[in-house]
């Protein structure tokens, strides 16, 4: 799931969020309101210079900030190799393509979301610190459709590498009844 609008009424939008996105996100913010202009893209370049000369710093640089159960995903070799691929290509011209997608999470959506009038399923995990629980649970009641599910076991892992039960689309309501993913680590 992604992040509600920041604006939300009594919504935390930083609650339980990373501290690495805290602070990529503040920067945004400042950006924007023109306090300062160029600092998230002085950071942003400065990290993809990084990470193109070595994109396994990403990968370890985000470990610290993953979830238990999001941890072994990306050791496994093949997701491991699909995120480092991914990291090479989107930063190998240029970090804007970042630096957008701060703006963009940190800024209005555009819409009203109460004005969607189709059916929406949101998933999240509810150990995810990248779009942590409290930041979606903002805006889930303003769509229509089956309301906000939820898995305990995944994190920012899609639900299917975790908990089968989780990624079965419409049918999941509230929260996962698989016991055997309820536990923590």
């Amino acid at each position: 799931m992604g992040l509600a609008p920041p604006d939300a009424d009594g919504l935390d939008w930083h609650a339980d969020m990373t501290p690495f996105n805290v602070r990529e996100y503040g920067l945004a913010r400042d950006c924007l309101d023109g306090t300062d202009p160029a600092g998230l893209d002085r950071e942003l370049a400065a990290r993809a210079a990084a990470v193109r000369r070595d994109p396994e710093r990403l990968v370890d640089d985000l470990r610290a900030d993953l979830s238990p159960y999001d941890r072994p995903v990306i050791e496994d070799p093949r997701v491991r190799t699909v995120l480092l691929r991914g990291y090479r290509e989107a930063l190998r011209v240029s970090h804007h393509g970042w630096l957008d997608d701060c703006l963009a999470f940190v800024g209005p959506w555009g819409f009203d979301v109460s004005s969607v009038a189709v059916p929406v399923l949101l998933w999240h995990g509810l150990d995810d610190g990248f779009s942590p629980s409290a930041t979606p649970a903002g805006s889930p009641a303003a769509f229509p459709g089956p309301g906000p599910s939820s898995c305990p076991a995944p994190g920012t892992s899609p639900p299917s590498t975790r908990c089968p039960r989780c990624s079965t689309g419409w049918t999941v309501r509230t929260r996962c009844a698989d016991t055997r993913w309820t536990g923590r680590p």
